[in-house]
């Protein structure tokens, strides 16, 4: 029963976009927590960027890697997996990257500064990383524009997940898909779920 926005400038239309960022990053971060065998929410927030598509494009290519996502879910502070992603994206799409201005947190902590790995606790920074969300913090040192992108870890719980129902379901010689009843490449939640069936 409000009175209609009709200027996204105006105080109301500024205020009904800032709801409305909340609403979906609140919905993009529930997504990003809750994928198939998901442990932990990745949080990467990036700044320092030449451009804001760089900066999206970076904070995405760290969550999108799954050599980082594995270390995560290791509670590995691998902060090189980290660097390696944002640039083998810049590489690939000519962005700037230097690694002389770009400076690594995780969870709070400093790993990477201005070229050069930090020493610290590194049993305390694993402990922190088994939290059940990780916090990414990157300054490229090379801008103003800044990005925050959201993922999970990639856990043995994802592999089963998906590679379990592609094994079960196989084409036929006739062509339509049916499942395999063969066993001997099941996990055990699958024969088990097998057994029960059959018992029925």
């Amino acid at each position: 029963e409000n009175d209609v926005v009709r200027d996204a400038t105006s105080a109301e239309g500024r205020h009904l976009g800032a709801a409305l960022a909340e609403v979906c990053g609140d919905l993009a971060r529930a997504i990003a927590a809750d994928g198939e065998g998901a442990r932990k929410l990745l949080t990467v927030r990036l700044t320092g960027a030449s451009s804001r598509a760089a900066a999206r494009s970076l904070a995405r290519s760290v969550v999108e890697s799954n050599l980082t996502k594995a270390a995560f879910f290791g509670a590995d502070p691998n902060w090189g997996r980290v660097v390696a992603a944002m640039g083998a994206r810049a590489s690939e799409l000519g962005w700037p990257l230097s690694p002389a201005v770009l400076s690594v947190r995780l969870q709070g902590t400093r790993v990477f500064e201005a070229g050069t790995p930090l020493s610290y606790d590194v049993d305390g920074l694993r402990a922190l990383l088994r939290a059940d969300e990780v916090a990414i913090d990157v300054d490229l040192g090379l801008g103003e524009h800044g990005a925050t992108a959201w993922g999970c870890d990639l856990s043995y719980d994802y592999v089963r997940i998906n590679a379990d129902y592609a094994a079960v379901l196989v084409d036929s010689p006739e062509g339509p898909v049916r499942l395999d009843a063969r066993l001997d490449s099941k996990t055990p939640e699958l024969k088990s779920q097998a057994l029960i069936q059959a018992l029925r």
